[in-house]
């Protein structure tokens, strides 16, 4: 039987991977928007500088504990094979 900490570890550790997913996507349509309308510019999208930062800084802050904390220099990090899951 799992213990209710294991429980909550995989819950975080599902919603975060999801959350990570649904940012890199919305960080490519934001991205894919800029790069059209800047090639036919329709509209203009002078809040989009803003939000990739933001989508970034999401993307590797939910992406750290996955990692374990470990930093992609560091020379114990196997290649980060935790986040297989």
């Amino acid at each position: 039987m799992k213990s209710p900490l294991h429980h909550l570890d995989h819950i975080v550790g599902s919603s975060l991977r999801w959350f990570c997913i649904f940012s890199f996507l919305a960080l490519m349509g934001v991205l894919s928007g800029v790069v059209f309308i800047r090639f036919w510019p329709i509209a203009k999208l002078s809040w989009s500088d803003e939000v990739i930062e933001l989508l970034m800084a999401w993307i590797v802050l939910s992406a750290l504990p996955r990692c374990g904390g470990r930093t992609p220099t560091s020379a114990s990090r196997p290649s980060c094979a935790s986040l297989k899951g």
